[in-house]
């Protein structure tokens, strides 16, 4: 997982994820802004790469309007994207203050991801559910 990370740098890339995604929601960052940005992340620490990956994806995929420029913020505030985006800044406002247990939240986010759909109205509490969920803990290996 993580481990060889200390745990304030992971704290530090986690913060500066969370404003990365908070623009991105906003449609305020492009590609290369992100590029420019953010934090290497290295591949070995799970949640963090899904959130980084994520991110560069809906950056990317943000739709635009063919004849003015800016966002189409009806189908960008509908589309499945954004939703991880929502998700993922719930997840980075927990993960920020506490990013000692990096597998509750990979566990977390995949059944987030797993039940988030276009009716998913409470994102918050579907990330409440996922990261306080009894079942998500326990370890068969």
């Amino acid at each position: 997982m993580c481990d060889g990370i200390l745990e304030n740098q992971r704290r530090d890339v986690a913060v500066v994820l969370l404003q990365l995604v908070r623009a991105a929601k906003m449609g305020q960052i492009s590609l290369s802004d992100f590029q420019e940005r953010c934090p290497e992340v290295p591949r070995y620490c799970g949640f963090l790469t899904q959130i980084h990956d994520a991110l560069e994806d809906a950056i990317i995929h943000t739709p635009g309007r063919w004849f003015s420029a800016g966002v189409d913020w009806k189908v960008w505030r509908e589309s499945h994207a954004f939703r991880v985006l929502c998700a993922d800044e719930k997840l980075l406002e927990v993960y920020s203050q506490d990013p000692m247990d990096e597998g509750r939240f990979l566990r977390g986010r995949a059944r987030i991801l797993g039940e988030l759909d276009s009716s998913t109205e409470d994102i918050s509490g579907l990330v409440d559910s996922a990261l306080s969920a009894r079942s998500d803990t326990s370890d068969t290996s």
